[in-house]
């Protein structure tokens, strides 16, 4: 099935659809946050519409199945000079751009404590939790990311999975 790659805005519009996008590669990090590196012609006048930060959808058969942020200075050209690499991350990552600032306490369960730190930001909600673990937690100045990975280190054999067709 063909891979649409297309160019949202900040608040998640089409902004354009990159036909001439090619070499799409996602690389999977398990409970990490996966990459798309992908490139698109130098004369491309698309080209000009990808800046750090904007979001970069894959759909296939219609369906968003991947969503991504473009990484500042991520644009390359390559060694012929006709082509620009594209370096973008899931935008799981944005969870780094929340922190619970001071000291913070969660005890409970796991899903208590993961709802704790997401709501500390306002893009994720957790849907299905399979966990049913007590512990007590602590945080000090961390980024939202981190302190789900340290609720999730006691953990055996979990793995993170989006819905991001409603991100």
């Amino acid at each position: 099935m063909m891979c649409v790659i297309s160019l949202l805005d900040n608040g998640l519009r089409l902004e354009a659809v990159l036909e001439n996008a090619s070499q799409g590669v996602v690389e999977s990090v398990l409970n990490g946050v996966d990459s798309l590196s992908f490139s698109i012609p130098y004369n491309d006048p698309k080209r000009g519409l990808i800046r750090p930060f904007r979001y970069v959808a894959l759909d296939e058969g219609g369906v968003r199945t991947g969503l991504f942020r473009v990484l500042p200075a991520s644009t390359t050209k390559g060694v012929s000079g006709g082509v620009v690499n594209v370096e973008c991350e899931h935008v799981f990552a944005s969870l780094l751009d929340s922190a619970l600032a001071g000291w913070h306490q969660a005890g409970g369960y796991t899903r208590e404590a993961i709802e704790y730190v997401l709501s500390f930001q306002s893009d994720w909600v957790l849907g299905d939790c399979e966990f049913y673990e007590q512990y007590e937690y602590g945080f000090q100045h961390e980024r939202c990311l981190t302190a789900l990975a340290s609720i999730c280190a006691p953990l055996t054999e979990y793995k993170w999975e989006y819905d991001v067709s409603v991100y």
